[in-house]
């Protein structure tokens, strides 16, 4: 018999969702837009914030069906970030003192978000780095003046500021977790990222990673590391990726990238999490970063001053943005092979990347099942029916690559046992997933194993859509 009981002491749970990467704020981003229904996975569109010229204004949406531009945002002065909203409706572009949200439909600017209130128009500086939680709700943007940066808080319903928070020094780039609870802000002078809870817009922890200059930062796709980039290196000139484990907040391992100062912005994860692609415009190569191992696996060659990547992991696509001395241009790559098979022309600085992923309409586990942070209980051994929906029917292909998992987690605390060991979760092979279209229903049934008697085990839902959902069991 299934059972659900709260448990209010468990102080951390792995999150549920992947969300867009961090960005700084002072150049320009690329990223992938939907234009099909919020339920699909597809983004096809890339938006290219222009710094062509001396003016700017405009934001060039380029087709990944042919790789070329086919329309123009246009914007009162330079845009910085843009990041499209999980559901697709929305463009937010980041520019000066104001947030503007265009319509990916008519390619028009329809209402502008001042940040005034947070820091006036005579100072200088203002939005930086644009994220969204995984429903669209909120949106996170960095602003900073000449001497400190504020998180601020905007609902995306009313376009209204409904809080912010100090973080001290000037920061870089912000990533949220795929849950939503926290946001890790990389500082652009202090040797420390910001841990920040959503919720009450306090600052929760800070922590010490002994390395200046933090550009990108990026929460893994399970929630469990934070990757930050840096510039400069406690030993001297050097460019490192430091990893934080987020159910300690302390820096477990460093990546070192470059032997010299270097520009690491802009990186993106697989959908499943496994690697960790970073751009490398000293070598003119993409590293490739093992999430099991932490370390440089490999890298992709043939670029220009390659400074970010975003990734289309349906289509198994990259698009990285390259420098070339003011020459700028966009390399279109086939991940399976890391072969350029495009290049886009005619942006001058074209920056930093992110991703906008179009999330399945995924509301929870239903009944009997309780979703983190209650445990539910249950025999072990015992056949355990987890049901879902996702707005429709949207095939029985929908699990990443070796999902789902099951991980052994403290009881008491949700922190994973044996961090490095995950299993699959069909260890039985009498485990299975079925659609039911009366209900709109998806019943994913867990075998479970008998050998996890007296044991909390952890299952996640890897779907291709890039997001993450858990359940805990307690098991009798």
């Amino acid at each position: 018999m299934l059972q659900s009981r709260k448990e209010p002491t468990l102080a951390r749970r792995s999150p549920r969702m992947l969300l867009a990467l961090a960005l700084p704020a002072a150049i320009a981003g690329l990223m992938l837009g939907p234009v099909v229904p919020a339920h699909a996975a597809v983004g096809t569109l890339v938006y290219v914030p222009s710094m062509n010229g001396s003016t700017g204004g405009e934001v060039a949406v380029i087709s990944t069906a042919t790789n070329t531009e086919v329309a123009d945002i246009s914007t009162p002065s330079l845009p910085g970030d843009t990041v499209v909203t999980p559901d697709g409706s929305q463009v937010w572009i980041g520019g000066g003192h104001s947030i503007w949200v265009a319509s990916p439909t008519t390619d028009t600017v329809t209402t502008t978000i001042s940040l005034d209130s947070v820091v006036p128009s005579t100072d200088s500086g203002g939005a930086g780095k644009i994220v969204f939680d995984r429903t669209g709700s909120y949106a996170y943007v960095l602003v900073s003046d000449n001497r400190a940066t504020d998180l601020v808080k905007i609902s995306t319903a009313t376009d209204a500021i409904v809080g912010s928070v100090n973080v001290g020094d000037i920061a870089e780039s912000l990533a949220i977790s795929p849950d939503g609870s926290t946001i890790y802000i990389s500082s652009q002078s202090s040797e420390s990222v910001s841990v920040i809870n959503t919720a009450s817009l306090t600052v929760s922890s800070v922590i010490y990673t002994g390395a200046s200059s933090g550009l990108d930062i990026a929460v893994s796709p399970d929630g469990s590391q934070v990757y930050v980039a840096y510039s400069q290196d406690f030993n001297g000139f050097r460019s490192d990726v430091v990893v934080i484990s987020t159910a300690t907040d302390t820096v477990t391992t460093r990546i070192p990238i470059g032997a010299y100062y270097d520009v690491l912005r802009g990186m993106a994860f697989s959908s499943d999490g496994s690697t960790l692609y970073v751009p490398d415009a000293a070598t003119n190569v993409v590293n490739e970063i093992s999430t099991s191992a932490n370390t440089v696996t490999g890298t992709i060659g043939g670029f220009q001053s390659p400074v970010a990547i975003t990734l289309d992991n349906a289509a198994g696509t990259a698009y990285v943005s390259n420098l070339n001395a003011g020459d700028g241009y966009i390399a279109v790559v086939d991940m399976a092979s890391g072969a350029i098979t495009d290049t886009i022309p005619g942006f001058d600085y074209p920056g930093a990347t992110s991703i906008a992923t179009n999330y399945y309409a995924f509301n929870g586990f239903l009944p009997p099942v309780s979703e983190e942070p209650a445990i539910n209980e249950a025999n072990a051994g015992q056949a355990i029916p987890l049901q879902f929906s996702l707005n429709g029917n949207q095939g029985l292909d929908i699990f990443n690559s070796g999902a789902p998992t099951v991980q052994q987690v403290d009881c008491a605390t949700g922190v994973p046992v044996n961090a490095d060991t995950l299993t699959d979760a069909d260890t039985s092979g009498n485990s299975g997933l079925q659609y039911d279209a009366t209900n709109d229903t998806y019943t994913y049934v867990w075998k479970t194993d008998k050998a996890w008697s007296g044991t909390c085990q952890q299952l996640s839902l890897g779907l291709n859509d890039g997001s993450t959902h858990t359940v805990t069991f307690q098991f009798r």
